[in-house]
């Protein structure tokens, strides 16, 4: 798996410097005056020495001044800092995204500026207050689950699950969930469920862990994706969880080389003693494992219901549709899609007939990026939320690129040692394709209003 750093540059050539640029004016904008404030809220967190990012280090205004050229390029446009959930023709959310990183007209400038201008140092005597980078772990947390023993994972594509015992001793409520991938080379993505029954503790057999392809447990609370944040629910909700109850973590393996690569992957929970007002699901629309009662895939143009994206197709769509017959009224604040390599363009909706509502668009992700899938969180305090009810229809649409036009999957190819195109079909490994979105809702009971 590669990470999408800001500064990458072809093997060969040098990122570019000041002296590209053109010599300093008086007004120009300086690092320590305007610069310093806007690397250090938004980009820091990623891009410091001991980060995810360090390669590209934006610390220090001597550091960031090496890639000013490339920050002005990147942040223009849009790229950087990731944030991949975009407003276009056809999807005009109505609400707000909570934690948007993404930084004003006036930040946009001011980078373009200080760029242009030679990345100019300013004073460091009179330097402006640097706010400090955003956290993206966990404000705290009251568990840390641990697998008895580190996975040695091999050559191959493949889930293994993990049973972890929460040690409590009276019923409590988790409010947030973080995965932290042991080693980010071979966690493909992981899935956490809360198993109530100890199903995956008698699948392991007293071993640590168990092989477990397309084998779920319990309900799905949270999950790792590259470059996604924890899972916090909104104030008021949380879910329940009972003495005896076992976190299921399964985790997709994704190895291209010989290992083994001991991975060392662990839960973080953070818990309240109180009732919430609102309890959480997380529901899984499209072709993927445990979707029930959500499914059922859209005929294509031919109306063919199989999945499959033909060598050298551009443009190519496929479509999924679920009926949502849940009773009561639930309330949507947690949006992601999913797709692999050849996925270029995701789109997810809900229509709904029977309340005679106009259709809403929740999430489209026009520019696809397999390495920065993210999760997006509903801004929920402003009422603005969309809200789902029995007999709504959830609507997804992904669109690929089986050709030699999209980088990223002849990447992929090569790396597999695979050197000819193929018609790709349904699966969960990286060389097969999936078209799915995870909504996250709570209960809002018997509300009456139609505003959604």
């Amino acid at each position: 798996m590669t990470v999408a750093l800001l500064g990458c540059t072809p093997e060969g050539e040098r990122p570019a410097t000041t002296e590209d640029t053109a010599r300093p004016t008086a007004s120009a904008p300086t690092w320590h005056q305007d610069v310093a404030p806007i690397i250090g809220s938004s980009c820091l967190a990623c891009h410091a020495t001991d980060s995810l990012a360090g390669a590209v280090d934006l610390s220090t205004g001597e550091s960031a001044a090496t890639w000013a050229p490339l920050i002005a390029q990147r942040t223009s446009e849009r790229t950087m800092p990731p944030f991949y959930a975009a407003e276009t023709d056809s999807c005009q959310p109505r609400f707000s995204w909570s934690h948007d990183p993404r930084l004003s007209e006036e930040a946009l400038s001011t980078l373009s500026e200080w760029a242009a201008a030679g990345a100019p140092l300013g004073d460091a005597t009179t330097a402006a207050p640097v706010p400090p980078p955003v956290d993206t772990h966990l404000e705290r947390y009251d568990l840390e689950l641990t697998p008895s023993a580190a996975y040695p994972a091999e050559l191959g594509d493949y889930q293994i699950c993990f049973p972890l015992e929460i040690p409590i001793t009276e019923p409590t409520w988790i409010k947030g969930i973080e995965v932290l991938p042991g080693d980010n080379a071979v966690v493909h993505h992981v899935q956490v469920r809360l198993d109530t029954e100890g199903i995956s503790l008698e699948r392991a057999e007293g071993e640590p862990y168990y092989r477990c392809d397309g084998a779920l447990d319990g309900d799905e609370i949270g999950g790792y994706l590259p470059g996604a944040p924890p899972v916090v629910f909104p104030d008021g909700v949380a879910m329940p969880v009972e003495p005896g109850a076992v976190v299921a973590m399964q985790i997709h393996y994704h190895v291209i080389d010989e290992g083994p690569f001991p991975d060392l992957t662990r839960v973080r929970l953070q818990l309240q003693d109180t009732p919430p007002r609102h309890v959480p699901r997380l529901l899984r629309v499209g072709n993927t494992p445990g979707i029930t009662p959500l499914g059922g895939m859209v005929p294509g143009p031919g109306g063919d219901m199989e999945f499959v994206i033909p060598a050298g197709a551009r443009g190519h769509e496929e479509s999924f549709l679920a009926r949502f017959d849940t009773p009561g009224t639930w309330a949507v604040f947690l949006l992601a899609n999913h797709m692999h390599y050849v996925g270029t363009d995701a789109r997810l909706w809900v229509e709904r007939p029977e309340r005679e509502l106009a259709a809403e668009c929740l999430l489209h992700t026009p520019n696809w990026d397999f390495d920065w899938q993210q999760l997006y969180t509903v801004d929920t305090t402003d009422g603005r939320a969309p809200l789902l009810r029995a007999g709504d229809l959830i609507r997804l649409t992904c669109t690929y690129d089986n050709s030699p036009a999209n980088d990223r999957w002849m990447e992929q190819l090569a790396t597999e040692g695979i050197d000819e195109l193929y018609d790709v079909r349904l699966g969960e490994t990286a060389l097969n394709e999936m078209c799915s979105a995870l909504i996250g809702v709570y209960d809002l009971g018997e509300v009456t209003t139609e505003g959604s």
